[in-house]
């Protein structure tokens, strides 16, 4: 199995389905990819699908340490082994990598939480990593971001909603200064 030619068709069919709905396509950040590919070799290693990891990492948290400036992320995951899978209670059978990629996208799109998180308009980018394990089974995890405007900050080390929050303090105290003088 060539994992690049998964990830790039799981990106592909993933713009496709926004496309289609008037959306931006999502841009493969390398952040979010070195925090999918991470994930999905931990739950190959183990054997095991969960959107908790090593240690009781949860998305965002390895995002962050892979790097990512934001805490915006969400995640969807898939499991198979072979040549055909579960595609949203129906067979669904590839012949190819790029099919794999198209069958998670299909499966995605069938499952309304996975569906939100694939169509979400807030998301901007997007990373994808595929592994599989000694006895067959293939690993998926597909993350998201967005970087809100107000982390324009160079240390990086202030969260979005603490100085969302305090940009927002300092306009309310400035206006019932300006209130209180006029009135």
């Amino acid at each position: 199995m060539n994992t690049r030619i998964v990830e790039r068709s799981i990106v592909h069919y993933t713009n496709k389905e926004r496309r289609k709905r008037g959306m931006k396509a999502l841009a493969g950040h390398r952040t979010l990819i070195r925090a999918a590919r991470g994930h999905s070799r931990w739950m190959a290693r183990h054997n095991r699908m969960s959107h908790t990891g090593g240690g009781g990492s949860e998305p965002w948290h390895r995002a962050k340490r892979a790097g990512y400036p934001s805490e915006y992320v969400g995640e969807n995951l898939w499991q198979t082994s072979g040549r055909s899978g579960l595609a949203w209670k129906s067979k669904f059978r590839w012949r190819s990598d790029w099919k794999l990629g198209q069958a998670a996208v299909i499966t995605w799109m069938n499952s309304p939480g996975h569906r939100q998180n694939l169509l979400k308009s807030d998301y901007k980018h997007i990373g994808i990593g595929v592994a599989r394990n000694k006895r067959g089974r293939i690993y998926l995890t597909q993350k998201f971001g967005y970087v809100p405007n107000v982390l324009a900050t160079r240390s990086g080390n202030v969260s979005a909603s603490w100085l969302w929050w305090a940009i927002c303090l300092t306009l309310l105290i400035a206006l019932i200064g300006v209130c209180n003088s006029v009135g």
